[in-house]
């Protein structure tokens, strides 16, 4: 009996760095001690159907926010995300931790229309936000 042995993997690019980002962006408390809600997609703005191709959800703590959105299909994703957050009077800032990208947005937007995503086949997103 041989055992450990197996056929050499090749190494997959940008791997470790996602995994590094990943194990970075969760260790702040929110994630821990917050509180979980999982969300809906919507098609468009005031539709009333949902998107069955993306998965989000949301960690709150205090005023600490993020809104994680996975597109589960092979197919780019478009839609509405419905967040439950407080972000009503305010314009926030919102950061996508595996990119870097910011993006202001509007919270009376966010709560009436939901925040818009779009995603590439299998694609995903964790926004931070930052009240302005």
């Amino acid at each position: 009996v041989q055992l450990g042995r197996r056929p050499e993997e090749p190494a997959v690019a940008g791997l470790e760095g996602f995994y590094r980002t990943l194990l970075a962006e969760l260790r702040p408390p929110v994630y821990h001690d917050g509180q979980w809600r999982l969300l809906e997609a919507r098609i468009k703005a005031g539709a009333p159907e949902l998107h069955h191709g993306l998965s989000a959800h949301q960690w709150s703590l205090g005023n600490e926010f993020r809104v994680v959105v996975s597109n589960m299909t092979g197919q780019r994703g478009r839609g509405r995300v419905m967040v439950q957050l407080p972000l009503a009077g305010a314009n926030w800032q919102l950061t996508e931790v595996f990119s870097g990208d910011m993006y202001d947005r509007d919270g009376d937007e966010m709560i009436d229309r939901g925040l818009y995503v779009d995603l590439p086949p299998y694609g995903y997103q964790i926004f931070s936000f930052w009240k302005q």
